[in-house]
């Protein structure tokens, strides 16, 4: 027994040897990685909030020169955030929905729809990048024109929507679904970091067969950072609806506004300019909230401006990061 214990102890230091070598060679492999994933995670400013949003004076003109300190952020509750930085958003290709709705009860104004959807792809619809696509709902919605970057292929599609007065749904109105299906596979699928998201809905805003909520197709469109913007049309004398109400949520809850189709044309055009100029000068805040807990829930923001700013469009809130 005893001439075999040599050969066991040269065995477990080999062995043993082997090991080392391998935990060694092992460590040397994984700890760069760490170090990898370690910068990348410093990269990434997680308590950091970004806002977009448009400030006007009381007449409607844009005013292009803010300063961080002349604003105030307040985030539910918690008072206000300490904001970072402000800067004008470099123009960007425009990503543009026209939403149509083709429910009976839009069925009188459909002259007026094709006018001012073609007057909105016309000025909005300028750069070589910018791309638009068309689509139009009842209960169900359907992609009439998927993206493109040609506006006579655009406005073909208005005409093929709302021009002889064809494509009347008679099963019910599912706005929210239109949006919410719209944002999340639409926009979502042309991701957020090069182009600028408008959505255009053309309805009166009474949505009779959506299966999911108003607050659904809100968040749907806020996640994507898409700006959503309505041609609304007033009821009939007398008439009680809801539809006025729902589009300004609609509207307000992502930055955007409502342009009323009835109003008279000078007015009516002043809304567009409006439009043109919110979507050329829009400001981009970073902030950093006064106690941001990362439980990815939905925080609303109000977001304050001087005396010299009479309006700010900006997005109802914002979703806070999950670690």
């Amino acid at each position: 027994m005893a001439k075999r214990i040599p050969w066991v102890m040269v065995a477990l230091t080999y062995l043993a040897f082997v090991c080392w070598a391998y935990v060694r060679s092992a460590v040397g492999q994984i700890a760069p990685r760490s170090e990898d994933t370690a910068l990348e995670k410093i990269d990434v400013r997680v308590d950091e909030v970004r806002i977009l949003f448009h400030a006007a004076d009381s007449h409607g003109l844009t005013v292009t020169d803010l300063k961080p300190e002349e604003l105030e952020l307040f985030d539910e509750e918690k008072g206000p955030g300490r904001i970072l930085a402000i800067q004008p958003l470099a123009p960007q290709p425009l990503s543009l929905g026209f939403l149509i709705d083709v429910s009976e009860s839009m069925a009188s104004y459909a002259v007026r729809k094709r006018l001012l959807a073609s007057l909105l792809a016309q000025e909005l619809l300028t750069r070589h990048d910018d791309s638009a696509m068309v689509i139009s709902f009842g209960k169900l919605s359907q992609v009439i024109q998927p993206w493109s970057n040609q506006q006579k292929i655009v406005l073909a599609a208005f005409e093929q929507v709302i021009g002889s007065g064809r494509n009347v749904a008679t099963e019910g109105t599912a706005i929210y679904d239109a949006l919410f299906n719209t944002c999340h596979h639409e926009f979502g699928e042309q991701g957020t970091a090069s182009k600028q998201h408008v959505l255009l809905l053309f309805s009166d805003g009474e949505d009779t067969a959506s299966r999911v909520s108003l607050r659904d197709a809100v968040d749907a469109c806020q996640a994507v950072h898409t700006v959503v913007y309505a041609v609304g049309y007033k009821p009939a004398s007398g008439a009680i609806s809801t539809g006025p109400i729902v589009l300004k949520e609609l509207t307000e809850g992502t930055g955007g506004h409502v342009i009323q189709a009835d109003e008279p044309e000078i007015e009516r055009k002043n809304d567009v300019q409006r439009l043109i100029e919110d979507l050329r000068h829009e400001y981009e805040l970073f902030y950093y909230p006064k106690d941001l807990k990362h439980d990815g829930k939905f925080h609303r923001i109000v977001l304050l401006g001087p005396n010299r700013v009479s309006s700010i469009d900006a997005q109802s809130g914002y979703y806070a990061p999950e670690r």
